[in-house]
């Protein structure tokens, strides 16, 4: 007997079975793709085997040091493993379950067909945690505060690509050379969050298994991986304070998410920048539309 599982560690990343490593088991990955993506195989009891993308058998390799291995052909007792399981229940029901098909398409009637529901339905499954951890308070505010950004972002979900197509050559940050910019290739505003900078593209790409910066196109042209970005971005940790949106919404506020989206421009003025104040606005709506309080700390 058999299940398709996957492994979220503590750091909150999903491991994968790195074929370019030998089959390495490395918790690494913000997405939960082909490779992070395991077989559960029941024995008796509480004893299971894992099956890796590639059909080997996860293996707990003594000889290394008990290092995990998607590397065997049998399943034996280096291959055999006890499951422990938490017996608390998981928490909520997802985004779906908070954003129907009909909520949606209501909300955005003017919208740009390349942000359809099912793409972002497609993203969200990459990514189980979102609105799916704390009470159902906390799922739907952050629903909201994920909603109110990209609608600040898009126009409403109208624009794909940054309007301002003179500022498109200035996304690149040529200090950076873990993500070198790619000759002929901008790195300008794209997407529900307008992912920008090339530095961006690349650890996004890198953690969705893609070249984002050879291809930083396809998040303009295909809309599943266009909603991915957006939901990396709000899932992985960001700027100094190396936080995500995720959490910001359940542990600080709304205001919290536009500090890590765009701080350095509507955040820290003295006042509420007017671009800030519009986030807020959206947020709001969508907090009554959900039939949620917006709770406390909306302004950065």
């Amino acid at each position: 007997m058999s299940d398709k599982i996957g492994l979220r560690a503590d750091n909150q990343q999903y491991v994968s079975a790195d074929f370019n490593q030998g089959g390495t088991l490395v918790a690494n990955r913000d997405v939960l793709d082909g490779w992070e993506t395991f077989e559960l195989i029941k024995l008796d009891g509480n004893k299971i085997g894992l099956r890796a993308d590639n059909g080997q058998y996860v293996s707990a390799d003594f000889n290394q040091g008990g290092i995990l291995v998607a590397n065997r052909d049998v399943l034996d007792g280096w291959e055999t493993f006890e499951l422990i399981v938490n017996s608390s229940p998981p928490t909520g029901n997802g985004f779906v379950n908070i954003v129907s098909r009909q909520f949606y398409e209501a909300m955005f009637p003017n919208r740009n067909s390349f942000y359809s529901y099912d793409a972002l339905v497609s993203a969200t499954q990459k990514y189980p945690s979102f609105c799916n951890e704390g009470s159902d308070e906390q799922r739907k505010r952050e629903a909201a505060a994920f909603l109110g950004n990209i609608t600040h972002e898009t126009g409403a979900l109208q624009h794909v690509e940054e309007l301002n197509q003179a500022n498109w050559s200035h996304y690149c940050d040529r200090a950076n050379k873990t993500y070198p910019c790619v000759q002929g290739k901008t790195y300008h505003g794209r997407g529900p969050i307008q992912l920008s900078w090339n530095y961006n593209y690349g650890a996004c790409g890198e953690a969705m298994g893609m070249d984002l910066l050879n291809n930083p196109e396809l998040v303009s042209t295909n809309s599943s991986i266009s909603f991915m970005t957006a939901l990396w971005f709000w899932m992985t940790p960001q700027g100094r304070e190396n936080l995500r949106c995720h959490d910001a919404i359940r542990n600080f506020g709304f205001g919290k998410t536009i500090s890590i989206i765009n701080g350095g421009l509507e955040c820290g003025k003295g006042q509420v920048t007017p671009q800030a104040q519009h986030r807020i606005q959206l947020y709001e709506q969508f907090t009554r539309e959900l039939g949620v309080t917006p709770g406390e700390n909306l302004s950065c």
